[in-house]
């Protein structure tokens, strides 16, 4: 009977030994895994280690005031855009003159008296699209005209691309090494892009050749949201020309 007793005792406490060990080594496990995960969280999220450039730290790195709508119908607008760190390069101060210039040459016909959009002839304007990621953040200039003729007609695009460590303008050049990609494969995804677009447009037939050329001195690279490399092209087409967005990496 006491060789049973100490029978179930030696295993009581075995089972014990089992559980705290077990636990002991599931703690460790927990552990290292939240370890993991901080060092995922602080890999991505470079703001832990970002010094803050911005002059004015209630506003964000790139804001905009002034919004005045010209033609809600034809979504053209201005508004005048502020780069809140040191903008050696005078961009904001580029854009902003170039937006006047834009408002002061809107022309209208006065003598068509039943002309739409509030007799308006010519306008030439640009939209604004802002994305961050990382340590990047960029500016995406669009320019548009709108003539009674053609209606609104896409022009080019701009990208302005700073390192928010320094607000340093980060150059294509940089961008394709920093996304291993060469110039010969950004050709081929846009070729690639619009051959594949061209496949599913009706009635519309796209040039694939002829808008990699028109993009090559004209290259318009940016990271979005995603940290994506994009390229914003112009697309070459026998009815009208209009842009696009390419995700290239």
């Amino acid at each position: 009977m006491e060789e049973r007793n100490g029978f179930k005792f030696g295993i009581f406490i075995v089972i014990v030994l089992i559980i705290i060990i077990g636990g002991f080594v599931l703690m460790k496990k927990s552990t290292n895994f939240g370890t993991k995960e901080e060092t995922k969280k602080d890999f991505f999220d470079s703001e832990t280690k970002r010094k803050d450039i911005r002059i004015d730290k209630d506003k964000d790195y790139i804001y905009f005031t002034d919004y005045e709508v010209y033609e809600d119908k034809l979504d053209i607008d201005f508004e005048k855009v502020y780069i809140n760190f040191k903008d050696d390069n005078n961009i904001a101060k580029t854009l902003n003159d170039e937006n006047a210039s834009f408002k002061a040459n809107i022309k209208k016909d006065n003598n068509e008296k039943d002309a739409p959009y509030d007799k308006l002839s010519y306008a030439k304007y640009s939209k604004y699209e802002l994305y961050t990621y990382g340590d990047y953040i960029t500016l995406l200039v669009k320019y548009y005209t709108y003539t009674t003729e053609n209606f609104i007609s896409f022009i080019s695009s701009k990208a302005y691309v700073f390192n928010l460590n320094n607000g340093n303008l980060v150059t294509n050049e940089e961008l394709i090494k920093k996304y291993n990609i060469t110039l010969n494969d950004i050709n081929t995804k846009i070729s690639d892009f619009v051959v594949g677009q061209d496949l599913i447009k009706d009635g519309e037939k796209l040039d694939a050749d002829a808008t990699v050329a028109a993009n090559k001195d004209n290259l318009v690279l940016y990271v979005d949201k995603l940290g994506k490399l994009n390229a914003s092209i112009l697309v070459k087409s026998d009815k009208k020309d209009y842009n696009d967005n390419v995700i290239l990496s």
